[in-house]
């Protein structure tokens, strides 16, 4: 990795979109005490032999476009849990972080990992229930969500 710092910041780019989209996601597991993915990138940090990956890892951030995601999960049961984003618009990196603090005023504004989002709707204790927030991400996909999704949305969420 620190060799090859460009390629050695890959995977982190991968963990970055899944834990922004996902706070539970995370190459190197799950924290139960706080339901937060293990980050690669925090482990990485205390290692001074890998900061020029964290570095190319950061620059690659700022070089790409972004996109302000929303989010909508409908929790069926612990196994069964489609999801739909959708890229509500894109630009810098800067901007979409700006773009999630702008939803303060209608959302809750949470930080978690370095990581802010914005919640329309916190997921609940038990199941069925569901989940929507926006967060600022590496732009992938305008949307994406599986056929049927609506339909499940609709039973976890009648009210919209």
């Amino acid at each position: 990795m620190e060799t090859f710092p460009a390629e050695g910041a890959l995977p982190l780019a991968l963990e970055e979109i899944a834990f922004r989209l996902n706070a539970t996601q995370g190459l190197a597991g799950m924290d139960r005490r706080d339901r937060a993915g293990i980050l690669l990138r925090d482990l990485m940090a205390d290692r001074s032999a890998l900061a020029a990956v964290l570095a190319e890892h950061e620059a690659r951030l700022d070089r790409i476009t972004w996109a302000l995601y929303q989010v909508q999960r409908a929790v069926i049961s612990p196994r069964q849990v489609p999801r739909r984003i959708v890229a509500v618009r894109t630009g810098t990196r800067s901007a979409m972080e700006a773009a999630v603090l702008q939803l303060g005023t209608c959302c809750e504004l949470a930080e978690q990992k370095r990581v802010r989002r914005a919640w329309r709707k916190r997921r609940g204790s038990g199941q069925p229930t569901a989940e929507e927030f926006f967060v600022a991400a590496p732009f992938i996909a305008a949307e994406k969500h599986r056929p049927g999704f609506w339909a499940r949305w609709a039973e976890v969420n009648p009210a919209g």
